[in-house]
């Protein structure tokens, strides 16, 4: 029962320490961003990458998932080969699914890069294929310093793109570079063999036998949580235009970057203890409270400080155009906190397999949220992109306090089980 007692936090430093650097230079790369582009290129830069990790879930199948829940080495590495396939393939359909669309004039479908889609996808997924291999093998610093390569490379490709062109493809191709540089890295330091991709058809049949519900289940949850996340970014942009886009997704951004560099990685870790203390039969309740309470005593004082400070830089660094963004902050925050605190223990819906449970919440959650308190009030009511804001933070708070709920209630009954 040594596990019991191990702290999180301490235990995620070695990759928090490299992240540290890498987010700091994420966060740098925010302030910058208004001198080299146009609100509304920065606007459509955040409907692009939102629509991408819409796809995302959809292209990967959530199959990067089975390799932390391998039994061995060798079943995370042919779980790895097979998840990189599986990308891969869907990529390819997707790409020629959009360019059957093309030639048959489905012009409205269109917007500007649609085609860079498909394969921004499938290097996100590939790149979190790696990550969870690696955080198989517990290289939590390599983890770390994979995020400290990609958010270099981003960072000096934005800037070397901004000054040559700067327009949104700059940012677009940029984020890009800096996947392709990330996926040979991670080639590099994961040790995987050339012989990856000799996969055995037997293999691949077991594989989709054994992982049944993660890849139809696990996948249909990330769609719809995914779509909770992102789609607001859509709907604002085709509501309000590209420029209130760029408010949101830079007050988004500032919030959410410095929770995510400690959430991300405690989530790392948690994922791996958990599915360790699950094959062992261990009890996770109390690993979880605990985690919870570490994380919890760090947030809640920080969104304080966002809350009351941050809004009031906006004007003094990024100008008086941006003035709204601080505004948006502070409606936000209380959302961001609570999502950010219980995101990195969402790896339990898979250990525990009751994703089928939760994905029936989430797509009550998604049809209520996006439908009777986003879309209908602002086609109805013609409310302002500050209220349905507010009606959205309002409305995650409780998705969110729920969810947690019915964690707990689960975590529960599988130590209940053990106890048994």
């Amino acid at each position: 029962m040594k596990r019991e007692k191990e702290n999180i936090l301490r235990t995620s430093l070695p990759l928090f320490s490299a992240s540290l650097v890498g987010q700091g230079i994420n966060f740098f790369l925010v302030f910058l961003l208004p001198i080299f582009f146009d609100k509304e290129e920065i606007g459509k830069f955040f409907v692009f990458s939102a629509i991408g990790l819409l796809l995302g879930s959809l292209v990967s199948w959530s199959s990067f998932n089975t390799i932390l829940l391998s039994s061995s080495q060798k079943s995370a590495k042919m779980n790895l080969g097979i998840s990189l396939l599986l990308g891969g393939g869907t990529s390819f359909f997707l790409y020629v699914f959009l360019y059957t669309l093309s030639v048959l004039n489905f012009d409205g479908f269109f917007f500007e890069g649609i085609f860079l889609l498909p394969f921004f996808v499938f290097m996100e997924n590939a790149s979190i294929s790696f990550e969870n291999y690696l955080n198989f093998q517990k290289a939590y610093a390599k983890i770390g310093r994979v995020k400290l390569v990609k958010a270099v490379s981003v960072f000096l490709l934005t800037i070397l793109f901004g000054f040559l062109w700067d327009t949104y493809y700059s940012l677009v191709l940029a984020f890009m570079g800096g996947q392709v540089i990330v996926l040979v890295y991670q080639y590099v330091v994961a040790g995987t063999p050339h012989q990856l991709f000799r996969i055995q058809r037997k293999e691949i049949v077991f594989f989709f036998v054994r992982h049944r519900d993660i890849l139809v289940f696990n996948s249909s949850l990330a769609i719809v949580s995914k779509s909770l996340i992102h789609l607001p970014t859509v709907l604002i942009s085709l509501f309000y235009g590209e420029g209130i886009v760029a408010l949101f997704g830079m007050a988004q951004r500032l919030i959410s970057t410095p929770m995510g560099l400690l959430g991300g990685s405690v989530s790392v870790v948690f994922g791996k203890v958990c599915v360790e203390k699950f094959i062992d039969r261990e009890r996770i309740f109390s690993y979880l409270i605990d985690s919870l309470r570490k994380i919890l005593w760090l947030f809640v004082p920080f969104g304080l400080l966002v809350f009351f400070f941050v809004p009031l830089f906006f004007v003094p660094v990024f100008g008086q155009e941006w003035e709204a963004a601080g505004t948006i902050v502070r409606v936000l925050i209380p959302l961001s906190v609570i999502q950010n605190s219980i995101m990195p223990f969402t790896i339990l819906n898979t250990i525990l397999n009751f994703q089928k449970r939760i994905f029936i919440f989430y797509s009550f959650s998604l049809v209520v949220r996006m439908g009777l308190l986003f879309i209908i009030p602002y086609k109805v009511f013609q409310l302002d992109y500050i209220s349905l804001l507010m009606l959205l933070s309002f409305s995650g708070v409780l998705h969110y306090l729920y969810y947690f709920k019915e964690l707990f209630k689960q975590v529960k009954i599988y130590d209940h089980s053990i106890d048994d």
